[in-house]
């Protein structure tokens, strides 16, 4: 769930974890990417998927 917004950046927040900052930016480099996922529990196999879906 989005929680705020701060300049080019949003920051969503889960409840039973903490929050997950994302750029919102034409371009995200590659470790920027795995770190956001690997806070958010999520497996480059389950994003792949999810962009597959998009």
């Amino acid at each position: 769930m989005l929680s705020r917004q701060k300049g080019s950046h949003l920051i969503y927040r889960r409840p039973e974890s903490r929050s997950i900052v994302i750029p919102n930016h034409r371009e995200v480099k590659t470790p920027v990417i795995q770190n956001i996922l690997r806070r958010a529990g999520i497996s480059l196999a389950e994003y792949f998927e999810f962009l597959d879906r998009l």
